[in-house]
């Protein structure tokens, strides 16, 4: 549509194009942002065009731009360019560390916030999703930081059920109504489930629980493994008895947000719609519930992070609201942000999450036959690599996943773990 209205614009006023772009950082082609029309704009404007180069990058050192621009001559669809860093600039500290413990990795990207500081750090995951562990983590006051509004999944439904689940769990022996213990209960049902009950399912669960008055709910869920009205639809009573009593019976928070995360299907972590999206459903439980244990956070301490993170995010759009605060806004030194949104950006500290085959490139890409997917994850990576000004860090974290190919392609090799590596 774009494009139709540029031609259109330009037909009727017999106008000049000039169009500034990089092939390289085209990386919205999941919502139609081709490439071909920089590469080739000739077939799509049907007039002559004349190529001018910038050949200087100003942000990012010589080892930066040189391993950066072998990652991308990989890339067959492309312009070949001759890019250089600008002269008298010092070369970048470039680490590649394979961390897997999740807490083991919060601690280090700690550790470089405050090392950084009062320079700015860019935390960048391929996936929203791998944000959410750091967002709880900073939450306690580790670093103040900044994402944007989009990437806000505390203020989804997904996470509002989530707390539900947990305040249920924590008060699932106490003693209260009947009909309050059934609504939980309920609610701990439908949330198994993918999709809620029908009216019909839902009124004989309630009405097979109201017979036996349960004081607790603990009582409403032990009463569904005797449920003796018309067969449920989906998920059979037996298996929301015996998930849900798992659930309820968990010794610790952490075991009740494994249990979530295991069985619980009802939870819509579905970030976008479209099946060809970067953003898909991969919600990090496993991890948060590590953190939960490591912290021995209760359930005021864990609801308590998530709220501060819900406050730092509606402050941040204020911040993008209101004119006058704008620049505060930018000046927070720590950002957690994915790679498309990274676009356009700088840091000092580039931390990449996940730099492994299955993320980087995402297991869509790998598994495609057309070869331009992979492509595309590249430039992704190369975006987001090219962000920083000083240091980059490849987070690989994972046993079982080898090392993304792009490191490789860029000329970084991970020598061990949790050992460094320097860029020449």
């Amino acid at each position: 549509l774009d494009l139709a209205l540029i031609q259109a614009i330009r037909e009727r006023h017999q106008a000049s194009i000039t169009i500034v772009g990089d092939d390289d950082q085209a990386i919205f082609e999941w919502r139609g942002a081709t490439p071909e029309y920089i590469l080739e704009p000739a077939k799509y404007f049907e007039v002559p065009f004349v190529d001018y180069q910038l050949g200087i990058n100003y942000r990012s050192p010589s080892n930066i731009v040189d391993l950066s621009q072998k990652l991308i001559r990989k890339n067959r669809n492309r312009k070949g360019k001759k890019v250089r860093a600008v002269d008298g600039a010092e070369l970048a500290t470039i680490e590649i560390q394979q961390i897997i413990d999740i807490n083991d990795q919060l601690r280090y990207v700690t550790d470089i916030v405050r090392s950084t500081l009062p320079g700015t750090i860019a935390v960048i995951g391929r996936k929203r999703s791998q944000l959410i562990p750091y967002e709880i983590h900073f939450a306690s006051g580790g670093a103040p930081f900044k994402t944007a509004a989009d990437l806000d999944v505390f203020n989804s439904t997904a996470f509002a059920d989530l707390i539900d689940l947990v305040e249920i769990w924590d008060r699932s022996v106490q003693r209260q109504r009947a009909s309050k213990s059934i609504d939980d209960a309920l609610k701990i049902c439908e949330l198994i489930r993918r999709l809620p009950f029908g009216n019909k399912d839902k009124q004989n669960m309630r009405d097979h629980m109201s017979g036996v008055s349960p004081l607790s709910i603990a009582d409403a869920v032990e009463s569904i493994n005797r449920y003796n009205s018309e067969k449920l639809k989906g998920k059979s009573h037996m298996h929301l008895h015996s998930v849900a009593s798992q659930f309820i019976t968990a010794k610790s928070l952490a075991d009740a947000i494994r249990a979530i995360a295991s069985s619980f299907d009802g939870l819509k972590f579905n970030y976008e719609k479209a099946e060809d999206d970067v953003f898909f459903a991969d919600p990090p439980l496993e991890q948060v519930a590590d953190i939960v244990a490591a912290k021995d956070m209760n359930v005021d301490d864990f609801i308590s992070r998530i709220e501060e993170v819900q406050r730092q995010n509606r402050e941040f759009i204020g911040f993008e609201e209101d004119s006058d605060l704008v620049n505060g806004g930018s000046e927070r030194p720590l950002h957690l942000t994915t790679a498309t949104r990274s676009k356009g950006k700088e840091f000092d500290t580039v931390i990449l999450l996940g730099t492994v085959e299955g993320i980087w490139p995402i297991k869509q890409a790998i598994d495609s036959v057309d070869p331009m997917k992979i492509e595309a994850d590249r430039r992704l990576f190369y975006v987001a690599f090219t962000r920083a000004r000083r240091r980059v860090v490849a987070l690989i974290n994972s046993e079982k996943a080898a090392a993304s190919r792009f490191l490789a392609e860029a000329g970084l090799r991970p020598r061990s773990s949790r050992k460094s590596t320097r860029g020449a």
